[in-house]
This record gives C-alpha cells, structure tokens and sequence, in this order.
C-alpha cells in the first residue's frame, strides 16, 4: 500500500470531489503551480488512482478523474480510521463523548458556509 503525501491527498481529494476536473481547474483549486499538478496528478497515475480522459468538448483539454482503486483505498483507510475511534471514543466518559458530539455539531455547521 502507497502512502500518499499530504498534498497527493488533498489533489486526489479534490478529483474526488470535483472530477473530472481538468488539470488547470486543480491546480487552482490546490492553489499550486500547473507543473507540480502535472507532476502530482502523474504519480497518482502511475499508483493507479486517478486516469486521464480527453475533455470531449475540447481535445486539448486533459481531465482526470479518480479510479476504483483510489475508492478502495479511501474507504478503507476512512474503515481504519473510524474503527481507531470507535476504541479511543470507547475509553470516554459521557460528558467527554457529549462535548466531542458538540463539536462535531459546531464543524458540520461551519463545513455549510464552504
């Protein structure tokens, strides 16, 4: 299993997201140099977690989107994470768990203005 780096999480987060999305869209939305996409967008590729597709409206447009193999890989790690939680919420008084469901209501909240 490949580790991704913060930044090759976020991009293929973001082809998730927004995909297909061409390569000129992603780098503005990770706020990042179109070479670095480029270069991001291809090691993602050669892990086999995003493909490139032709803009059909435009050939010379490259859009990428993620494969089953990147949702695979997000979907277990989320299984991993969320059974790591599980455990840890499990060692927890009911006053610490409520103030951790508090907070988790004050994030959804915020996460609606994006």
């Amino acid at each position: 299993q490949v580790t991704l780096t913060p930044s090759q999480a976020s991009v293929l987060a973001t082809i998730r997201a927004r995909g297909p999305i061409s390569l000129g869209e992603l780098a503005e939305c990770e706020r990042v140099a179109p070479p670095s996409i480029t270069r991001m967008v291809s090691r993602l590729e050669e892990e086999g977690y995003v493909e490139r597709s032709t803009d059909p409206a435009d050939g010379r447009v490259c859009r990428v989107a993620v494969t089953a193999a990147a949702e695979e890989m997000i979907s277990e790690a989320r299984q991993r994470k969320a059974e790591w939680l599980v455990q840890r919420m499990e060692g927890l008084a009911g006053a610490e768990r409520r103030a951790l469901l508090d907070a988790v209501e004050a994030m959804e909240t915020l996460a609606e203005f994006e």
